[in-house]
């Protein structure tokens, strides 16, 4: 990889990583039960990143590696059916 592809690989990592954590936050706020489900995340972990601020999420996000974790769905059926049913009504 050039540097200048390796800069903007770097720039839109620290980018998502910030939207990432922002988002977490404030659906953390609103719906912390099933931000447990929809992150993966335990309690200490929500409770970590709800009270993180602005300062501390610029920091994380500039941590050079990603704070996104990509865990793939095989089907429908592997969802909670509670969390299914809520999803579908909205």
């Amino acid at each position: 990889m050039n540097e200048c592809t390796s800069d903007r690989v770097a720039n839109d990592l620290k980018t998502l990583n910030l939207k990432f954590l922002m988002f977490a936050r404030e659906t953390i706020s609103h719906f912390p039960m099933e931000s447990a489900y929809i992150f993966g995340l335990n309690s200490e972990q929500l409770k970590k990143i709800s009270s993180m601020s602005v300062e501390e999420i610029i920091f994380a996000s500039e941590s050079g590696r990603s704070l996104i974790k990509i865990d793939l769905i095989e089907k429908v059926s592997d969802f909670p059916s509670g969390l299914l049913a809520s999803l579908e009504a909205c």
